[in-house]
């Protein structure tokens, strides 16, 4: 985005006080065609997010663990693309509980394919986004809720460093501290504020994994998973 944002005329000094903002932030520039043109922002979405490719460990993480249904904060086609898992898109005030019946995988922010082939902009990217899918996106964002209340959630790959309408959810609703896990990783121990901001994000169980080790998450899920099913007549 900067990289554009600067082909398109935006000076050093404006990127400079930019760069010291959230993704939302500048998202809120890249995506108003004052700054860079509407069709510009198409092509780079279709460049960079649809028909994503998965190394094996990710694709093994998908399919080789029995996940009933899968939360998504991505805008690429990938999880669907290399699964069995079916894509649910936001904005539907008539989403059932038993959408969870049919493998889906809940694309909480958006999807490429929507965007790219449509006029209407429905990417959570912007700061305005989020406020509009708190009201906009309410259904699924309740099937969300209901999950943090009463299953284990574990976050991959996401810093839940500037995701609004998660930190909504925690807000208008007391989840509970210990009753479920709700799991990051990280190669580092939190310092008190990143610990503040994951609380906000109603997290109370951090991972450590050794630094650039990014293939630990999935090697551990797959580990404690197949642990899991030992002895375990029903699970086999």
């Amino acid at each position: 985005m900067f990289d554009q944002l600067a082909e398109y005329g935006m000076t050093d000094a404006e990127l400079d006080s930019l760069k010291k903002g959230t993704f939302s932030d500048v998202s809120d520039v890249y995506f108003d065609p004052d700054f860079v043109p509407s069709d510009v922002v198409k092509k780079t979405l279709q460049d960079y997010f649809l028909d994503v490719t998965l190394g094996p460990e990710k694709r093994s993480l998908i399919n080789d663990i029995d996940w009933k249904y899968i939360y998504t904060l991505n805008i690429d086609n990938a999880i669907e693309k290399h699964s069995k898992f079916r894509p649910i898109y936001p904005y539907d005030a008539g989403l059932s509980d038993n959408s969870r019946g049919f493998s889906p995988v809940y694309k909480l922010h958006g999807d490429v394919f929507y965007e790219v082939t449509h006029t209407s902009d429905r990417l959570v990217f912007r700061k305005a986004s989020y406020l509009e899918s708190i009201q906009s996106n309410r259904r699924m964002l309740s099937l969300l809720q209901e999950d943090m209340l009463n299953k284990n959630v574990i976050y991959i790959g996401c810093s839940l460093s500037d995701e609004n309408d998660i930190a909504f959810l925690v807000a208008s609703k007391n989840i509970p501290g210990k009753v479920t896990r709700r799991i990051v990783f990280s190669n580092e121990e939190p310092d008190r504020i990143e610990a503040s901001k994951l609380k906000r994000h109603g997290v109370n169980t951090v991972i450590l994994i050794d630094k650039g080790e990014y293939s630990q998450p999935y090697k551990l899920l797959q580990a404690a998973y197949l642990l899991s099913a030992e002895n375990d007549k029903e699970m086999d």
